[in-house]
């Protein structure tokens, strides 16, 4: 078994490659006689810590971790930015895909927020929304959610002709998965509601306008997927989760040349406070990344852009 770590540094598009780790290196000690398994528990939380550079010059990294087959049971990547205080991870193994996004608050404590988005093959679906504060050297946990839906599968949205699409969703109130005719042409929803990535940074993220011509609890805990054309012939897929009132929200947008992940979570309700993240990858072009920071006052929106740039330049 061996590990591998790629990296890539703030001032450059280019990958760079750590040597290999044995298992020994990677692995936290066992006391049992055994081989170290893929799943062991690493010595560190993130690749980054394996390498010999500092947190601030680091932007993505890429941990693959090769069992004796030479099979990768397990792949996990890292966006970083403001010197390791935000993250984004994503980690791929055979039965489940997990996706973690860790946002650091400046305030006189200093407060760490977490959501995580836990899905597996079978349909399962694990919801978590963590806090902490910073106190001393240590971190003490705040109010956290966990919102749980049960393995049932969806029959993947096809395209319908004459500008329709077929939206599939389940509420935590109603977890078999409903499907939902959209006109794209003349309904409200519009396709730009539906696949929201088309919209400026901080716009309305959502595909809820759909829901709630769906759904009784409109703010209930929910996931959708929808795949449409465009007029442009454009095929996109949309996948959606959104729970605690709808105030905490992932959305992956596919595109036939690019894919756009956004990550919207509260961090504050008085005065209301979200942070809204937005990262795009493309074939020709780097990683981009855009972080905003949207206050209310006064039924006043107030944004302000905390990062904004590619990755790598």
């Amino acid at each position: 078994m061996k590990i591998q770590i790629r990296y890539k540094r703030l001032d450059s598009s280019l990958w760079e490659n750590h040597s290999p780790l044995a298992a020994e290196d990677y692995f936290d000690p066992i006391n049992e006689e055994r081989p170290f398994e893929w799943d062991d528990v690493p010595r560190f939380m993130h690749a980054a810590e394996y390498l010999d550079i500092p947190l601030a010059e680091i932007s993505e990294t890429e941990l693959q971790i090769l069992d004796t087959d030479n099979q990768i049971p397990s792949t996990i990547t890292e966006i970083i930015w403001n010197s390791g205080k935000n993250r984004i991870i994503q980690v791929s193994e055979d039965d489940y895909k997990l996706l973690v996004a860790q946002i650091f608050v400046d305030t006189p404590l200093g407060a760490w927020h977490t959501i995580r988005v836990n899905r597996h093959t079978d349909g399962r679906l694990l919801l978590e929304s963590l806090q902490a504060l910073d106190i001393g050297e240590q971190q003490t946990h705040g109010p956290s959610t966990a919102i749980s839906f049960p393995a049932t599968q969806p029959v993947r949205a096809h395209l319908i002709e004459g500008g329709k699409a077929t939206v599939e969703y389940r509420t935590l109130d109603a977890p078999e998965w409903k499907q939902h005719i959209v006109d794209l042409d003349n309904s409200h929803s519009g396709g730009h509601n539906l696949c929201p990535c088309t919209q400026a940074p901080g716009a309305r993220l959502s595909t809820f306008p759909t829901l709630q011509t769906c759904t009784e609890n409109t703010w209930a805990p929910a996931e959708t997927r929808v795949t449409f054309e465009d007029a442009n012939g454009q095929i996109h897929h949309l996948d959606e989760v959104s729970w605690n009132e709808a105030r905490d929200r992932v959305t992956e947008c596919i595109h036939d040349d690019m894919s756009t992940l956004m990550i919207r979570l509260l961090t504050n309700a008085t005065p209301k406070t979200e942070h809204l993240i937005t990262l795009k990858r493309s074939e020709q072009e780097d990683t981009q990344i855009t972080h905003i920071v949207a206050t209310w006052k006064d039924s006043q929106k107030y944004e302000h852009v905390l990062t904004r740039r590619q990755l790598g330049l």
